[in-house]
């Protein structure tokens, strides 16, 4: 063969065959290596290529969840990076204590499902006295239901015949129900609120700061109240719901039975008061039967959110007569008003009558509840004008209904109508200019103001002002007094005025 004889004509001379056996390795290396880089660039293509795909399909995926929220009403997700540390001293406080700690209404929500179904049960065999009465009456002998703390009348034929005159009605799943049976029981281990018990369960482990107070009833029906709170604010509202935001474990307060000389000092310095002054807005719920008007601390819940310049939202179940509504709120008379426990009833209404007292309470209440209703309407008939007719409620026509609803609260806040004209003169709207409520009136400044017996609490006492939101002298009978202020004006028009105003008695 040729080839061999080129071969045997190498081997002849050593020089060249090692020269021929050098280059034909190079020449195999080479080859290799031309492969390998070939290898190489097509899995480069091939890993680009595929990288391409997975970046379009991400993309597709992200857009395909901005177009889903959009559809349901919702925003779309950015990564937030602010360094917030920055203003750490500035703002409110972190939570440390249960006294603002709230809970999401999604919490709510599961917590109901996890108990309506034995709630119902027990409520199908029982009936209670009365309203305030927590005392259970079995409607089975013998009674198999557990009690959870209960008093209970065990003889049912002996209450079936004294129905009438114990007026006996059937027992509901309302908040007392709920909080004695469920809730009590459930933190009875960690003597804890059950707002703080569900905090320290779930990330970040902490106190969650309510944002919105929720006034309602207790004697409502607990998942109409549930349903309303989804409906008004949403799942992951924080809202303060006494009975799962207080410790109903702690021990009383020093002076709750009254005997406190200060009586302002000690329903203003409750729990419940703080944490209403430290939130956001406050949600007044309209049960079914519009109770929440003869409830003495809802009253007086709504009176205070309004002095302190907390913006103050209406909503009713969606099964609420309006016309109902509309008697109850033009007729409102706390005089008779209820609470669950009479001693905090006393307490309250002492303190009413000793500020401001309860004719003008019930005239404020009642205008204040009247305007924020007419706030929803207003925000239901704009949202209801804008949807198809016969298209089924969605998700973003609730969160439409809310936006317009809390536009019209900013406007009433504002000294505005629901149209947007200056409000029109109210019996209270003199009030509301001179302590800046709404918002256009002067912000005041006080100076001192002293006598010959101002320094005398027996004859001239400090009572507490409803109005100013503040200590005042009260004056009996004629009295010699001075004012005196040092002050620096800056430009401007300065009005300088003295107040004395004649009190109710």
């Amino acid at each position: 063969q040729p080839s061999n004889r080129t071969v045997l004509s190498y081997s002849r001379h050593p020089r060249l065959a090692s020269t021929a056996a050098m280059d034909n390795s190079r020449a195999a290396q080479l080859v290799k290596l031309n492969i390998a880089e070939k290898k190489i660039q097509e899995l480069s293509l091939t890993i680009e290529h595929k990288g391409k795909e997975i970046e379009t399909l991400n993309n597709k995926l992200k857009d395909a969840a901005v177009e889903n929220r959009k559809a349901q009403g919702g925003k779309e997700d950015r990564n937030l990076s602010w360094d917030t540390k920055v203003f750490a001293d500035e703002g409110l406080p972190e939570v440390a204590t249960h006294d603002f700690s709230g809970i999401r209404v999604a919490d709510l929500i599961s917590f109901w499902s996890s108990i309506h179904e034995d709630a119902q049960q027990y409520c199908e065999v029982h009936e209670v006295d009365t309203l305030a009465d927590l005392r259970h009456i079995c409607c089975q002998d013998p009674c198999t239901c557990d009690h959870a703390g209960f008093e209970c009348e065990a003889n049912a034929e002996e209450g079936k015949k004294n129905k009438k005159k114990k007026k006996r009605r059937q027992l509901r799943p309302d908040m007392h129900l709920v909080v004695g049976r469920y809730v009590k029981p459930q933190t009875q281990q960690q003597e804890t609120s059950y707002a703080s018990m569900m905090a320290l369960k779930k990330p970040p482990f902490k106190h969650l700061r309510a944002s919105t107070f929720v006034s309602h009833s207790w004697a409502e029906n607990f998942g109409n109240l549930v349903d309303t709170l989804d409906l008004a604010l949403g799942e992951q509202e924080i809202v303060y719901l006494s009975g799962f935001c207080l410790n109903l474990h702690a021990a009383a307060p020093d002076g709750s039975d009254g005997g406190c000389v200060d009586v302002a000092f000690e329903v203003g310095q409750r729990p419940v008061m703080r944490a209403l002054r430290a939130s956001c807005q406050v949600l007044a719920v309209l049960d079914i039967d519009c109770t929440l008007p003869t409830r003495l601390w809802c009253g007086f819940e709504v009176m205070t959110a309004k002095l302190e310049e907390i913006p103050v939202m209406v909503w009713p179940h969606n099964k609420t007569d309006l016309h109902k509504v509309k008697e109850q709120f033009d007729g409102i008379n706390l005089t008779r008003a209820l609470a669950s426990d009479e001693e905090d009833a006393v307490l309250l209404r002492k303190h009413i009558q000793s500020t401001c007292g309860f004719p003008w309470m019930n005239s404020y209440v009642g205008e204040t509840l009247r305007r924020h209703m007419g706030v929803f309407c207003r925000a239901f008939d704009a949202m209801s004008g804008e949807r198809q007719p016969g298209e089924l409620l969605q998700k973003r026509d609730v969160m439409r209904m809310r936006a317009l609803r809390n536009q019209g609260t900013a406007s009433l806040a504002r000294g505005l109508d629901l149209s947007g004209a200056p409000m029109r003169a109210t019996k209270h709207r003199e009030e509301e200019l001179l302590r800046g409520a709404a918002g256009g009136g002067p912000r005041l400044e006080f100076a001192t103001v002293g006598g010959p017996l101002c320094e005398h609490p027996a004859y001239v006492p400090e009572v507490w002002d409803a109005i100013l939101r503040r200590r005042v002298l009260r004056v009996h009978g004629l009295c010699l007094l001075s004012c005196h202020a040092e002050m620096i004006l800056g430009e401007g028009l300065w009005r300088l005025f003295f107040l004395v105003k004649r009190g109710a008695d």
